[in-house]
């Protein structure tokens, strides 16, 4: 009972701390800062046309794609403990895993889409499609999200290193 209440903890931690996060970056997206006299003022409404563009730094494609990762190795990380608390002790909880798990294989089906049907070849992302569609038919939603978190995981690696 007590690893239950851990793992269901830590799955609300990691969905408030998710959700924190995006409200953070909604908020600061919206905010202008204006500085005169040594004093600067906030102001709360998405005005486009009068940001300074001193005020904001470029964000490079690295950063664009790291914080993309980012934000789906997160979501197949509350995915995964959404199985394991489905596979332990609540079945009903799959109900909230398969639609996080398709969620979070977005951007693998967009892969594997992309490199049929426009680069005519086949890629690793169309094996990890049929392998991730075959786990989620056959009703093993614990090895289908721990096997996206491992990809999701692996291209976090490559973006660093690579």
């Amino acid at each position: 009972m007590i690893p239950a209440l851990m793992i269901l903890g830590s799955l609300v931690y990691a969905g408030y701390s998710t959700y924190k996060e995006e409200k953070l970056k909604e908020n600061a997206s919206s905010a202008i800062c204006l500085a005169s006299n040594n004093e600067i003022a906030t102001q709360f409404e998405p005005i486009i046309e009068k940001q300074d563009v001193t005020l904001s730094k470029p964000v490079s494609d690295y950063e664009v794609n790291n914080e993309i990762i980012d934000h789906y190795l997160k979501v197949s990380g509350v995915a995964l403990g959404s199985a394991t608390l489905a596979a332990i002790i609540y079945p009903p909880l799959n109900l909230i895993t398969l639609p996080l798990l398709l969620y979070s294989c977005i951007p693998v089906f967009k892969n594997a889409f992309n490199s049929i049907f426009i680069e005519k070849r086949i890629r690793a992302s169309v094996v990890d499609t049929i392998a991730i569609v075959g786990t989620y038919i056959t009703g093993y939603y614990l090895i289908g999200s721990l096997g996206t978190l491992i990809y999701f995981w692996g291209s976090k690696l490559i973006q660093l290193f690579f």
